[in-house]
């Protein structure tokens, strides 16, 4: 496998929480981040806290990959990135 790409912690919370946020229609901080996977894994893991406007909290796991292939927008995006080996 080819080198992996380095993962920034809180740019993955901060997208995640927007994302949760726009789908929710509410406003969420992802904080308090634990790593589960490791530097040599092709994804990267965490497990994160969820805080709701209203006070609320909710445990949350974020996953990224750290394939420096993938595209999101490829048309071939499963079989080009590795994620599919069918």
């Amino acid at each position: 496998m080819s080198q992996l790409r380095a993962v920034d912690v809180k740019e993955v919370l901060a997208q995640a929480g927007e994302a949760l946020s726009k789908a929710s229609s509410d406003l969420i901080k992802l904080d308090d981040a634990e790593i589960l996977s490791n530097d040599s894994k092709r994804d990267f893991i965490v497990r994160a806290v969820a805080r709701y406007a209203d006070g609320r909290v909710r445990s949350v796991i974020e996953k990224a990959t750290r394939s420096p292939t993938y595209d999101p927008a490829a048309a071939n995006v499963l079989q080009a990135s590795g994620l599919a080996k069918e």
